[in-house]
């Protein structure tokens, strides 16, 4: 019973941990990832979803003026793109186009092959090549050196293969596994190259060690307010003109990657953890009671012990391990039950079209997570009832083998606040179920019953 109620909370606390880790803090699996930036545009207090992209001419502007400080990278929105070796249109891939530096500058190598060089990314017209990442090439090829050289067809444009992406490396978003990358100028037509109005780009920063991150921000924050001004304020509508004047360029860390969708729930995701933790606090109320049960009945044992010369340390200790041993058995549990609630909690996210590809497997974080916290809930849940035990034990007569006896007044308190948690997470639960349930009930007009939507896709140059 102990064992499945500690498994219990420490699984739920495990399984948010292991989707905040994976979305929001897991480095990205590059060298030196703490030295990434994500350059955001934004008005100031806006939250992800206020967040602007860029266009390519303000990403050449930018490159040029951070060559002192680092780095700058670009890359387009990731999508489902058509894919075919033998002119068969039906597969699709997850890919996004990519300024020629973005392998050089996360200082990510080839497994086989090469990565982009500047001379596949000009504006007079990128070379038609394309990198696959090494899930892709192990899935779709077999893991076949003869890829390279090959000539597919991504979004019904033949590109030739020259490389495959280190292993582990599957782009900048925890939430997505690209499977296949392109030159941006490859990618996109002339007209989004030139025109300063056309905003597309997501644009990252290696920072070159010992630059000053502030100085950096403030030398970009005046270019980008002078590039809108000079470029874009003239010919915008007077409606959008405060949005942009608002607008400014913040440095924010990126050694996770962009962590889009992550961003976008971490403030429920914190609020599950902080339900959770509750969880755990009401399993180690329902455990302390438990063992406060088994060391009462241990009395003549301890008092024994006590009697025999066993000193204050080695009483509690021995019950302290045997508390610990509970509490690791329970937190191995619930990295099982963990594993099980991560797929379930991604389940209740809306699907984007793109499938959501969080990397969940228990690496050595979780597992560390996991640990300590079954370390400090066996002292939690541990230390109080073995104080106890060694208090009646050594009160305990051994001549008329009479028992302290009386009310416990810490098993009433854990009681009550079992039941306090217990209420408040049900109160909390029914105000949920109210919400969804008028989310449900709201008339949009027509019965969505048995509606599905579809994509026609056309052949390209297919006639409007």
């Amino acid at each position: 019973t102990a064992i499945l109620s500690l498994a219990l909370g420490i699984g739920a606390n495990t399984a948010v941990f292991t989707l905040l880790h994976a979305s929001l803090w897991k480095p990205l699996p590059v060298q030196d990832p703490h030295q990434i930036v994500h350059l955001v545009r934004s008005k100031p207090g806006s939250g992800p979803e206020g967040e602007s992209t860029y266009s390519y001419v303000l990403f050449r502007e930018l490159g040029d003026l951070a060559q002192p400080f680092g780095e700058v990278i670009a890359k387009t929105r990731f999508g489902l793109r058509k894919f075919s070796v033998d002119n068969d249109s039906g597969e699709r891939v997850v890919g996004e186009a990519v300024s020629a530096n973005f392998f050089s500058a996360l200082r990510v190598n080839p497994a086989i092959g090469r990565v982009l060089h500047a001379e596949d990314d000009t504006l007079l017209g990128g070379d038609r090549v394309a990198v696959l990442s090494h899930a892709f090439w192990t899935r779709r090829f077999q893991a076949s050196p003869s890829v390279l050289g090959k000539t597919i067809q991504y979004k019904e444009t033949p590109y030739t293969v020259v490389g495959v992406a280190q292993q582990g490396f599957a782009g900048v978003e925890a939430e997505t596994a690209i499977d296949v990358w392109v030159p941006i100028t490859a990618d996109a037509e002339r007209a989004s190259l030139t025109n300063a109005h056309n905003f597309w780009l997501s644009i990252l920063i290696r920072l070159q060690p010992g630059s000053d991150a502030a100085q950096a921000q403030s030398a970009l924050d005046g270019l980008f307010r002078a590039h809108i001004a000079r470029e874009v304020l003239p010919t915008v509508p007077a409606p959008f003109k405060p949005i942009l004047e608002a607008q400014h360029l913040t440095l924010r860390p990126a050694s996770s990657g962009l962590a889009t969708l992550g961003r976008l729930y971490e403030k429920p995701l914190q609020l599950l953890m902080a339900v959770v933790a509750l969880v755990l606090l009401i399993s180690c109320a329902n455990v302390a009671n438990l063992i406060t049960a088994r060391n009462a009945a241990r009395q003549d044992e301890i008092s024994l012990r006590l009697a025999i010369g066993a000193s204050r340390g080695r009483i509690v200790g021995q019950l302290l391990i045997e508390s610990l041993m509970l509490a690791l058995l329970g937190a191995l549990c619930g990295v099982a039950v963990a594993v099980w609630a991560c797929g379930l909690l991604i389940s209740l996210l809306p699907q984007p079209q793109v499938p959501i590809a969080f990397d969940l497997r228990p690496d050595s974080t979780v597992l560390g997570f996991a640990t300590a916290v079954a370390v400090a809930t066996a002292i939690l849940f541990g230390l109080a009832p073995a104080l106890r035990a060694y208090r009646a034990g050594r009160s305990r007569t051994l001549t008329s083998g009479r028992r302290t006896t009386g009310q416990s007044l810490m098993g009433k308190f854990l009681v009550g606040g079992q039941l306090a948690l217990s209420l408040l997470l049900l109160i909390g639960a029914g105000l949920f179920l109210e919400t969804i349930r008028n989310l449900r009930a709201i008339d949009l007009g027509f019965s969505p019953q048995n509606l599905v939507t579809f994509e026609v896709s056309f052949p390209r140059g297919t006639p409007a």
